[in-house]
């Protein structure tokens, strides 16, 4: 991260680092704001913005839940068709209020979602302007345009924030606010957690130990770090990817991250009963895939299961493998992760029992 020379881009965005500080003033603007909404029974807030600037907005929108009559808070960032057609099929452009978020104000995809929207709103109202709210960095394109066309609200973020640690911004506060969050208690949040990682003791000191797991823990593949979830956080795994990726992740150094997802197996005899095998899991090259489990003392790309095996996995294709012994079938079976945890059982069936025929070793 700190080059030498310290690279401009980073040296000018270490903004975020205040923010649970200077946003503070933003909390009554915020909740005025919400109160409008409820006021003109707006049903939805779709944000619609690219990368850094969605990302937190997102988690904001899977995890917090929804307070009274606030709206409910949807992100869109993406310009496939079936993407905005599922908007348009989602909310009522007279009960819709658009967060346009682009730091930069002038992100193609962003202003093309704009368009689309306005062109919708404008068709239902004389005055689509009140139904747009624009998030971006003074003197931005867009923040000329939002005036120019009437905005409800224009909310000029920090230009030494970058996108994506803009959570604790109007970019992530804006949106917690108008779903019903309390964004003081996110600020206060905010302001604990980093005073926790300014302390001394580097084992009582949360942002200490994430990174020195990250940088000291044996990875399956060479600077991979896999972050596994499951819903409502799912979407704090893309967040994780691009804090990650795009940050320390400069000239050849750094971790790749990877969003897995939980598989469990659970293995059975014919009868249903849990028990013990080994397990050989292997990705879509043949490459053996171990969990944090203990490894088979005599098969060591296998894991030692006592009825039931978790395995944290990238998206993609594997083969799973389960033995017990000559006694017993050995089964196997393809599954397909996606971004879901799945569980999935194998049964095995009992072929031969030498110790009731009276054969011992």
């Amino acid at each position: 991260v700190w080059t030498d020379p310290v690279a401009p881009e980073v040296e000018n965005r270490l903004g975020w680092l205040a923010a649970p500080d200077i946003s503070r003033h933003l909390v009554p603007t915020i909740e005025a704001l919400a109160a409008s909404a409820i006021e003109h029974r707006i049903t939805d807030v779709v944000v619609c913005g690219m990368g850094g600037s969605s990302l937190a907005p997102e988690v904001f929108a899977a995890t917090l839940p929804r307070r009274g009559d606030h709206p409910k808070l949807s992100v869109i960032d993406s310009t496939h068709p079936d993407a905005v057609r599922a908007v348009d099929d989602a909310t009522d452009p007279h009960s819709t209020w658009y967060v346009i978020s682009s730091k930069s104000g002038g992100t193609l995809e962003t202003l093309s979602l704009f368009r689309h929207f306005w062109h919708r709103t404008a068709a239902i109202s004389d005055r689509p302007g009140d139904q747009f709210i624009a998030i971006t960095d003074p003197d931005s394109g867009l923040a000329a345009m939002a005036t120019d066309r009437g905005f409800r609200s224009v909310f000029l973020a920090d230009p030494d924030v970058g996108g994506r640690y803009s959570a604790l911004t109007a970019f992530g506060l804006v949106p917690a606010g108008l779903m019903g969050a309390d964004v003081t208690r996110l600020l206060d949040s905010g302001a604990q957690a980093a005073a926790e990682c300014r302390r001394n003791d580097l084992e009582d000191n949360p942002g200490a130990l994430v990174g020195a797991a990250l940088a000291a823990a044996e990875p399956r593949q060479p600077r991979v770090a896999y972050f596994a979830a499951s819903a409502p956080a799912l979407a704090f795994q893309v967040w994780a990817e691009q804090l990650i990726a795009e940050s320390p992740g400069k000239a050849d150094t750094g971790i790749l991250p990877v969003a897995a997802v939980d598989l469990k197996v659970h293995t059975t005899d014919a009868a249903g009963n849990r028990i013990p095998t080994r397990i050989l899991l292997t990705n879509s090259v043949g490459k053996a895939v171990l969990d944090t489990g203990e490894r088979h003392p005599s098969f060591q790309n296998h894991v030692t299961s006592s009825g039931t095996a978790t395995f944290d996995l990238a998206p993609g294709s594997y083969l799973i493998t389960v033995e017990h012994g000559p006694e017993w079938t050995s089964e196997s079976q393809t599954v397909e992760m996606g971004n879901e945890s799945k569980e999935v059982s194998i049964a095995l069936r009992r072929i031969a029992n030498m110790a009731a025929e009276g054969w011992w070793s």
